[in-house]
């Protein structure tokens, strides 16, 4: 007639454990005396638990039951004792399996992220903490250890109800690459690494030119590297892809029309065409914003080559003419004659002329029916010379 409970109901334990005391039920008849020989069938709708014995037959006294191991899954447990059509029938008993204790952690999101130094990753650092069943654990403590000097808030936090802990992640100011592990105990030899690629601040703070802020050459060629700036931010890290700007403001020559990026080393490299005529060309460098970097100005001077016009020979004498070099800084013209076109230690100054409107000289030093080369000499104040582009040979007439 009537089917009750007898204990055992409202037990908790760890998932994957048996319940301490078993679950009893207990069946009378019609007057209220309990029945032998019922059968008891005992269920778990939800499936997170076994039994000893699921069906059971009631004793003397009219007892049923069985003991209890509960399932791998943390949750609400709610076993049912039936014995279909008497009252009181299915008999339930709410049961709790809660997890085993945060046994593994593993990385949630935020893994492989790419920054700036010194600067709060975009995404957290998040972690996943659960039992050795693959529950979530609540509450646990996940410690955040950074490598190096980059810093972590919180470097400590306990896990919410679905097992999560998160941090967010301040860069060392070196570029490279950088970790933080995450421990369930600061002792524990498991734990999970976060990685990241930390790249230079995208600010410069300095350019260390590396080329000669004063740059010679000669006019109608093109100098490579002809200004070589290096750039870094404000750590000393080297900066790659920064854009520079480099515009001529006095002068002629030619550089490049587009900002020049620098590369992996924060190197940038710009070419210098030479115009055509002798000049002082002066560039200043731009940054992105194009706003002057002050430091970035640079000289460069165009030197001419000269020509020698015509040559001609009478009565032993070699007339020698020459195009005049209009240089500023022109010092003297040196002549030179040799026997061979190498111009060996067998050459010989013909003369120097220190007047750069005087372009043409007398050999009288030449021996007749000899075919001697000739070559011009150009010579600078501040040091720099250069040879005609052409060399000549004659043959002394008589």
């Amino acid at each position: 007639d009537l089917i009750l409970s007898g204990g055992g109901g409202f037990q908790s334990g760890a998932v994957n454990t048996k319940l301490p005391l078993p679950i009893i039920v207990r069946v009378f008849d019609f007057k209220n005396r309990p029945v032998r020989g019922v059968r008891v069938e005992f269920f778990a709708p939800n499936g997170n638990s076994t039994f000893s014995d699921t069906i059971v037959i009631t004793d003397g006294d009219g007892y049923a039951k069985t003991s209890v191991k509960l399932g791998q899954k943390e949750d609400s447990v709610h076993v049912q004792a039936i014995v279909p059509g008497i009252k009181g029938s299915p008999v339930i008993f709410p049961l709790y399996a809660f997890n085993a204790g945060a046994q593994n952690i593993s990385i949630k999101s935020g893994d492989n992220q790419t920054g700036t130094v010194a600067a709060v990753l975009p995404y957290p650092l998040t972690v996943e903490v659960k039992d050795a069943y693959n529950n979530p654990v609540k509450s646990t403590v996940v410690y955040f250890l950074p490598s190096g000097r980059g810093k972590v808030n919180p470097s400590q936090t306990l896990t919410d109800s679905l097992g999560i802990a998160k941090s967010y992640w301040t860069t060392d100011t070196t570029t490279g690459n950088q970790t933080v592990e995450a421990r369930i105990t600061a002792t524990q030899t498991s734990f999970v690494t976060f990685k990241a690629t930390v790249k230079a601040s995208i600010v410069p703070a300095s350019y260390e030119i590396l080329s000669k802020d004063s740059v010679v050459g000669l006019q109608g060629t093109i100098l490579l590297n002809a200004i070589i700036v290096r750039v870094k931010d404000k750590y000393g890290n080297l900066i790659g892809g920064l854009p520079i700007r480099f515009k001529i403001t006095n002068g002629g020559g030619k550089v490049s029309s587009n900002a020049l990026l620098s590369d992996d080393n924060g190197i940038i490299r710009c070419t210098f065409d030479f115009d055509s005529f002798g000049s002082m060309t002066t560039i200043q460098g731009y940054d992105a914003g194009n706003n002057i970097v002050p430091n970035l100005l640079f000289t460069i001077f165009t030197y001419e080559y000269v020509s020698i016009d015509s040559i001609s020979s009478s009565g032993g004498t070699v007339f020698l003419s020459w195009i005049k070099n209009p240089n500023p800084f022109f010092l003297n013209y040196k002549i030179e004659r040799c026997s061979n076109i190498n111009f060996d230690n067998s050459t010989v100054v013909v003369a120097t002329i220190t007047n750069e409107n005087t372009t043409t000289v007398n050999d009288n030093s030449s021996t007749v029916g000899t075919s001697p080369f000739y070559r011009v000499q150009t010579n600078y104040t501040n040091g720099y010379s250069f040879y005609s582009y052409n060399i000549k040979q004659i043959t002394v007439q008589p």
